[in-house]
């Protein structure tokens, strides 16, 4: 009776385990089709600095489409704007950079946040760049440096790029 016990609780331990396996394995699967780039790099406790560009490289296979690019902005309640500047130095493979000056509303102007998250800590996702046209394979360099009024910029926290095909 006890042999039958044991491995009765061991053949349940080995189901729940590779039943949890299995929906892990699902969840992970689980990913935007049109999503082809995401990353985000955390800034500074001492601030964003002029001289601290944050800078992604995304590999590009499809001439044919285009491209929605946003960038991901995560930042404090006690962030002291409702915007943030910053200059976008974008690559084409085998070319010269491209500045672009970008302005991210991240508050309306009665100061309610763009975004969500929690307690004190908000997350907004942003286009910067509608049905772009990405004409080379290969690696394009995007370098997103800070260009607001003060040095360094307080409450950023993550500043993130996105690149999904346009539907």
């Amino acid at each position: 009776m006890k042999m039958t016990i044991k491995s009765n609780l061991l053949l349940s331990k080995i189901t729940i385990f590779s039943l949890t396996l299995f929906f892990v394995s699902v969840l992970c699967s689980c990913n935007d089709e049109n999503r082809v780039f995401e990353s985000n790099q955390n800034i500074e406790e001492a601030g964003w600095t002029y001289d601290n560009s944050v800078v992604f490289e995304a590999e590009i296979l499809d001439t044919t489409a285009q491209y929605n690019l946003y960038v991901n902005i995560r930042h404090t309640k006690n962030y002291e704007y409702s915007n943030l500047w910053m200059k976008i130095l974008t690559t084409i493979p085998g070319e010269e950079p491209i500045e672009t000056p970008v302005n991210l509303p991240i508050a309306n102007a009665d100061g309610k946040w763009f975004g969500s998250g929690l307690a004190s800590v908000l997350s907004v996702k942003l286009i910067i760049q509608e049905k772009a046209i990405l004409p080379k394979i290969g690696k394009y360099k995007f370098e997103l440096i800070q260009n607001m009024r003060v040095d360094p910029v307080e409450e950023i926290l993550d500043v993130g790029l996105i690149i999904e095909k346009s539907e």
